[in-house]
């Protein structure tokens, strides 16, 4: 147990500490890097408590889970932004390529006609053109489909207003209110004069008016569908012939041979004459038997065999168990041996019968050898058996991925990965390549200062302890490369650190640290970045051409060619319908109408109660009322918190758990009551409609369906149904599991049921709804992930198992109480001693080693069987503490005829297997678990660019992130306002002085340099200078926002947020003054300013952008997460609350570490499990808890019990511990660590490329919105004229409509947009459109006056903006600004606010364009049916 005192060293190597700034960073980026962060959090609060947990939470969640994959986002980008670069210039090479042999074709044949055929060359690239060819089209075609703008609410007819209208609830006030009322109508009157004579200009106006753009419009619009229409009717044929050319064989002279040379036209010889035969022999045409090879090679059959063999080898090879019959164990290697053989001649069948170059297209064809060679080698070794190349012959059994590809479901999947084959192949390369070098840095730097100098005991021998759980060593190359891998993934990285500084000096901690932030942040991420960029590619239209090629090929291998590309053209057509039908707009107008919908009462509710039933409609008003859905929440928290409260410490028939029991049974019976109240309110289930045929059932369905007035809703199915909607079926099915739980109290997993509860909540928050929306749709392509991530672990645990199989026993002292200290020495007691062990008899060193006196162990993780291998391999593969499974398996093979002796385990006795572990390190660890991660983005992406929205944002958060990134860039107010008084406005100068910010500005940095000198044992003066100096530069910080706040006014100062934040900390700081410790430290978040220099640097404010608007969708993931870290809490400690404290081998834990089970790290506690989960979720070697919470049988002997029973202090709460559950145990770990980790902590990741990308595109947007400065200066001018030097960001409509009228470059390019510019003429393709003299001339031509033609140019700002010209914007409804009424009674004016004009008009001119919300129709009102409105008073009054 610890002493906490002064004089003992700090752990690791004396660096972790916070006793100066140095050692402070060092250890935040520890932290940061998720390495032992528990470890060193249980260290301070040995010392300080385990309120230190509030520093290290936050931080590894912000910064670890948040900010750090902001590295992620900027890899990703320039990787995407790489990739196209190279591809475009393969495709140009390709394209020269092709075009030289055509020409030499034609010049070498003078009549034979030229056939452009596909080769392996240009097959990628025509597949491409194909891709891009298709997704203008459908863009083209969704622009045609979209038809009519949709519709918000169901009508958006006028609720007409007059000026004048009295309001008649308005009570008699006497004389005084009379004369108010004279008084306000006088000034009406004023208004309404002034509006008449506006009107009676817009009338001279509407006179003048031809619409004779307007016209033309409607005219060019009808011209652009009519050509989408035609290029329709024509699509699919071309479609069709595209995709039956690509699905032809590629050219490959392989059977029949190359032509022979011949002498090109005109050059001097008789044209096109062959010259005599200088082909080598595989240039010829091959003879028959090569010819049989190939129809071998390509046919069906043989292809189905070798999967069949394979599938028998996987079989073969999964048979394996420690001390397995000998002759059983021979039996299998001659098969093994029999299969290597058959596949080595389908490796030759397949390169003599299709080629080389056809052979190496195929990339499964190389992997297929790579396996066959590493086979054929183990063969060459004269002792295969015990080889390290023994068992990779497994290997082989990933060819039956293969199979994998015919599965719809997998086939996006499969065919990303294969892509990603190449670059992924050539990372791994330079991975090993980095690998090499810093292996030979740490030779040179390291080499026998590591081992044995710090593998020695206190008596100078060897410790098995250390040698064990310290495996890392510099003596040659290859241990060194090992050693520089781990630093890679960063696993054990501070341990490692700390011998090499114990071996040299601190200096030497760069080198870890350097090959850390390599392996953790460049590597890793460039996988992801790999895998995320090829899934990117894999969309609809992708898959839709993957699906016509399939078919192309299997009617070209069947039919004949001209019958066949006719039936083909069908099949095109319908498999576009299938991937392609789905559109945006329509799927917004139908959430709409579901909206509407769901507000109706239809059917009998309970079979016999209508719709207008009097009760029903009370009740239904009731369960559809936002208090009601509040309440209920409000009682699902407070249970939740009850639910929180109970555990094993809560002793049964004590007054706490009768009280929590009454509870959950009041809880239960009122949301059981809520159920029962929506059956009755809204039909229990949606009962199936009548199929009466008779005319007057065929005019009803009509009714219904056009929505008219006179429908009898009980005549129709209850569309409302409660168990219609899955989620109140999930809601019930949470109640039902409720009330089953109270039935059996006794059973522990239906108790353990409560934890659902907190479902409920997820399923009512909208912002919790969308991400648990979003993560349903995207469950299937998740579980393909995480099948296909299984299937490679199973493959690599086969491995394992035959490399490993009983291997890893030890034996260990007894009295060490732990698994590591392996005996080195053993002492010879009883004549057993001298048993040698052969091969894998385990159970022979078993009993020798406990002859001796001491204790053989067989590690938790470990290759046995095939189920404990794929565990062992699972967690290596989370780079959670696998140098402990490496030091086992270099250890594995000990006998104890060895020297120094050991039974099955002596420490680096085979040194090569690590070769395995490398293997499943690259490609489980860095590869195949980045899969699930990348197909969570991947996943979100799609809903993101299917639905037009974001997947884990509400549609409401959704348009204020977009609002708030055009506000932030054209705020309609820049800078502050001077003060009219003079005695403000000297204060107002000084602020305002760039001087004066630059001086704050180095204040903070100079108070951040002196808080950085703080350190441990300074002396007492520097405490004192540097609290003087705390005193001055809070007076200087008052001093500022005092001279801020008389500058700019209370309002003025508190409406930045940067002052509000500044104001928070003078407080905090003026507070902390008076306290040593505790809130003393807030006021050092004054260093905190220094994100101001932001500002100054344009590529780290895009970083800290993307973090701001990522906020929204952090935090309804966090949400999210909040109900499954409860989830899983309460199941924690339904199912371990009672496991005895151990480290999984039968030891008890004295101290608390971040090993295994202690007496304060369990789950007894809610808040216990809590920081577990979370440990398990950062991946800090949440393998020992899994197996302390395991232990069972031999790992939980009884005096384990007694030994924490006699070390408690009686007390009431106390209880009898029992041991754990296996099965239960890594049931309840894996499914967190895949559900919870890599899906839902890693969701930050989606989240952070999906700002960053949109920050990106937002900036190269904003060069095209340079014009909307100009509009916002026209816009301040109206504003200006209407309420002088008062903020107000609204105008009257008309006053916006004259902005627009002023801004011609604005409305051009908003008629742009709306594909609404007049072409001068269709011919006209060359036109200079900065040649404004000749716009001018061909305009004035072709239209008699000049007008918006043909692209945006120089001439548009001369143009006059008509109301021709915004009849033809509004018509479309695209331009989607919604006029709000305010003031009340006599005031009440349609305004358009800053915000909405501008966000509308940007999204129209750069996209994306946004969907209206459904809005009230007496509040609010679109700008196009006021127009329309408009035009139509206009044309009454000019007609009277």
């Amino acid at each position: 147990i610890y002493s906490c005192t002064g004089g003992n060293k700090n752990p690791l190597a004396g660096m972790q500490n916070y006793d100066n700034i140095f050692y402070s960073l060092f250890n935040v980026f520890q932290t940061v890097t998720l390495q032992d962060w528990s470890l060193q959090l249980y260290n301070l609060a040995r010392g300080s408590g385990y309120g230190v947990a509030f520093f290290f939470v936050p931080l590894t969640f912000l910064v670890s889970f948040f900010a750090i994959n902001l590295i992620l986002a900027v890899i990703v980008d320039t990787y995407s932004h790489s990739i196209n670069v190279v591809q475009t210039e393969e495709d140009y090479d390709s394209t020269l390529h092709e075009m030289e042999e055509l020409i030499t074709q034609k010049t070498s044949k003078r009549s034979a006609p030229v056939k452009q055929q596909i080769t392996y060359e240009t097959y990628p690239r025509k597949l491409r053109a194909l891709r891009e060819k298709v997704k203008t089209f459908e863009e083209l075609f969704k622009e045609y489909n979209q038809g009519p703008v949709e519709r918000a609410n169901k009508t958006h007819e006028l609720q007409r207003k007059t000026k004048l209208r009295v309001d008649t609830t308005r009570g008699d006030g006497g004389l005084d209110d009379a004369k108010s009322i004279h008084l306000e109508l006088q000034a009406i009157a004023e208004e309404v004069q002034n509006e008449s004579k506006q009107d009676i200009y817009d009338q001279e106006d509407m006179k003048q008016e031809t619409w004779e753009f307007t016209d033309r419009a409607d005219e060019q619009k009808k011209l652009r569908n009519d050509m989408i229409e035609d290029m329709m009717l024509n699509f699919n044929k071309d479609l069709a012939f595209e995709v039956w050319l690509l699905a032809k064989p590629i050219k490959d002279d392989w059977l029949s041979g190359k032509p022979l040379d011949t002498v090109p036209i005109g050059t001097g010889g008789t044209g096109g004459q062959e010259q005599q035969d200088t082909r080598r022999c595989w240039e010829k045409r091959k003879p028959m038997c090569i010819r049989w090879l190939h129809w071998v090679s390509t046919s069906e059959w043989f292809e189905k065999a070798i999967i069949f063999i394979i599938l028998l080898n996987t079989i073969i090879l999964a048979i394996h168990w420690p001390a397995m019959n000998e002759e059983l164990e021979q039996g299998l290697t001659v098969l093994n041996y029999c299969f290597t053989v058959l596949f080595a001649l389908e490796l030759v069948i397949k390169i003599i019968g299709l080629g080389p170059q056809r052979w190496w297209f195929d990339k499964f064809n190389v992997f297929d050898a790579i396996i066959v060679l590493v086979s054929l080698i183990e063969l060459g070794l004269q002792d295969g058996g015990a080889g390290a190349l023994l068992a990779f012959r497994a290997l082989r059994v990933l060819r039956v991925l293969r199979l994998l590809h015919q599965i719809p479901g997998l086939r996006v999947l499969f065919t990303s990965i294969l892509n990603s084959f190449e670059p992924v192949v050539f990372l791994i390369l330079i991975i090993l390549l980095f690998v090499f070098m810093f292996g030979v840095l740490g030779v040179q730097l390291f080499a026998g200062q590591v081992y044995d100098d710090l593998r020695l005991d206190d008596d100078g021998n060897l410790s098995g302890f250390l040698l064990m759980t310290r495996p890392w060593r510099f003596d040659d190359l290859w241990y060194s490369m090992i050693t520089f891998l781990q630093l890679f993934t960063a696993d054990g990285w501070p341990s490692i650190m700390e011998d090499t500084v114990l071996a040299t000096n601190q200096g030497a901690s760069l080198v870890s640290i350097i090959a850390v932030i390599i392996g953790l942040w460049l590597f890793r991420n460039m996988f992801l970045a790999i895998l995320i960029n090829r899934m990117g590619n894999q969309d609809n239209i992708q898959l839709m051409i993957d699906d016509l090629l399939i078919l192309a090929r299997e009617k070209q291998r069947i039919f004949d060619e001209k019958t066949a590309i006719k039936e083909f053209e069908k099949d095109v057509r319908q498999i576009r319908k299938q991937r392609m039908s789905s559109q945006s707009a329509s799927r917004h107008q139908q959430r709409i109408e579901e909206i509407e919908a769901s507000k109706k009462i239809t059917g009998k509710s309970l079979g016999c109660i209508r719709p207008d039933n009097t009760a029903r409609i009370i009740i239904h008003r009731i369960q559809a009322s936002d208090t009601f859905e509040w309440t209920i929440n409000v009682l699902i928290l407070i249970n939740c918190v009850f639910l929180a409260l109970n555990g094993p410490h809560v002793k049964e028939g004590t007054d706490l758990y009768d009280a929590l029991a009454a509870l959950d049974i009041l809880f239960t019976v009122i949301f059981f009551l809520e159920m029962c109240v929506k059956m009755f309110a809204l039909g229990i289930y949606k009962s199936p409609e009548k199929t009466d045929d008779n005319e007057d059932e065929q005019r009803r369905r009509k009714r219904i369906k056009k929505g008219s007035a006179d429908i009898d809703y009980a005549d129709m199915p209850c569309t409302n149904a409660y168990l219609q909607s899955w989620w109140n079926r999930l809601d019930a099915l949470v109640v039902l599991f409720a009330l089953i739980s109270i039935a059996a109290p006794q059973v522990r997993f239906l108790r353990g049921l409560r934890a659902i509860r907190p479902i409920r909540i997820a399923i009512r928050i909208p912002q919790v709804r969308v991400v648990v929306k979003a993560l349903i749709a995207s469950l299937s392509n998740v579980l393909n992930a995480v099948c296909f991530s299984f299937f490679i672990l199973f493959v690599l645990g086969i491995v394992g198992l035959q490399l490993f199989s009983g291997q890893f026993g030890r034996c260990v002292y007894e009295e060490s109480m732990n698994a590591f200290d392996v005996v080195l020495n053993l002492t010879a007691v009883g004549d057993d001693i001298t048993e040698s062990l052969s091969g894998n008899d385990i159970y022979a060193g078993q009993h020798s080693c406990e002859v001796a006196g001491h204790e053989f162990i067989n590690p938790g993780y470990n290759f046995d069987n095939i189920f404990i291998s794929l565990l062992t391999v699972f967690k290596i593969s989370m780079f959670s503490n696998w140098y402990d499974e490496l030091a086992a398996g270099m250890a594995s093979g000990g006998a104890a005829a060895q020297v120094p002796s050991a039974f099955a385990a002596i420490p680096y006795n085979r040194p090569f297997a690590a070769s395995f572990f490398i293997l499943v390190v690259l490609i489980a660890g860095f590869f195949v678990l980045n899969i699930i991660i990348s197909v969570v983005v991947d996943s979100f992406n799609r809903i993101k660019n299917e639905d037009e929205a974001n997947a884990l944002l509400t549609q409401q958060q959704v348009l204020w992130v977009r609002k708030r990134r055009f506000l932030n860039r054209f705020p309609l107010r820049e800078g502050n306002k001077p003060p009219k008084e003079g005695w403000r406005i000297c204060a107002f100068d000084i602020v305002e002085k760039a001087m004066f910010e630059y001086f704050i500005i180095g204040c903070i940095l100079l108070n951040t340099i002196f808080l950085m000198t703080e350190h441990d044992g300074q002396p007492d003066y520097w405490t004192q200078l540097l609290l003087v100096l705390e005193y001055v530069f809070i007076a200087i910080y008052v001093i500022e926002a005092g001279l801020k706040i008389i500058a700019y006014g209370v309002k003025g100062y508190f409406s930045d947020w940067w002052n509000v934040f500044d104001f928070v900390i003078i407080i905090a700081s003026l507070i902390g003054l008076g306290f040593d410790s505790g809130l003393a430290v807030i006021r050092l978040l004054r260093v905190l300013r220094v994100i101001r220099l932001v500002k100054k640097a344009p590529l780290l404010r895009a970083l800290f952008i993307t973090l701001g608007y990522a906020i929204p969708s952090l935090f309804n993931i966090g949400l999210l997460l909040v109900v499954i870290f409860f989830i899983f809490g309460i199941f924690g400690v339904e199912l371990f609350g009672k496991v005895v404290p151990n480290d999984g081998y039968g030891h008890p834990i004295l101290y608390d570490s971040n090993e295994g089970l202690s007496p304060s790290i369990n789950f007894e506690y809610f808040g216990n499990a809590l920081f577990i989960l979370y440990r398990t979720a950062t991946n800090d070697n949440w393998g020992s808890i899994l197996l302390a919470a395991a232990a069972d049988n031999d790992n939980c002997p009884d005096s384990l019990k007694d030994f924490y029973i006699n070390r408690q202090e009686p007390r009431d709460d106390a209880f009898e511990y029992e041991c754990g559950s296996v099965g239960w145990s890594v049931i309840y770990f894996v499914l967190f660590s895949i559900f919870g980790t890599f899906v839902l902590v890693n969701l930050f990741i989606a989240v952070i490329l999906d700002n960053y990308v949109d920050n990106v595109e937002f900036e190269k947007k904003l060069v095209r919105l340079s014009l909307l400065d100009d509009w916002r200066t026209k816009w301040r001018n109206a504003e200006r004229e209407l309420y002088g030097d008062k903020i107000k960001p609204k105008i009257p409509i008309k006053k916006f409509i004259e902005t627009l009228k002023t801004s011609p470059i604005l409305v051009g390019k908003l008629l742009d947009a709306l594909n609404l510019r007049l072409n001068i003429e269709d011919t006209d393709a060359d036109i200079d459109y900065d040649d404004t003299e000749e716009l001018k001339r061909r305009s004035t031509e072709t239209y008699g006056k000049l007008d918006f033609v043909g692209k945006p140019n120089p001439a548009d700002k001369e143009v006059q903006v008509t109301n021709d010209h915004l009849n033809a914007i509004f018509k479309t409804r695209r331009l989607r600004i919604l006029c709000s009424y305010k003031g009340s009674n006599f005031d009440e004016k349609l305004v358009v606010t800053y915000s909405d004009a501008l966000f509308a008009m940007a999204s129209l001119l750069v996209g994306p364009e946004f969907r209206l919300l459904p809005y009230d129709n007496d509040k609010q009102v679109h700008i196009s049916d006021w127009w329309t409105e408009r035009l139509e008073e206009m044309t009454m009054m000019m007609s009277n």
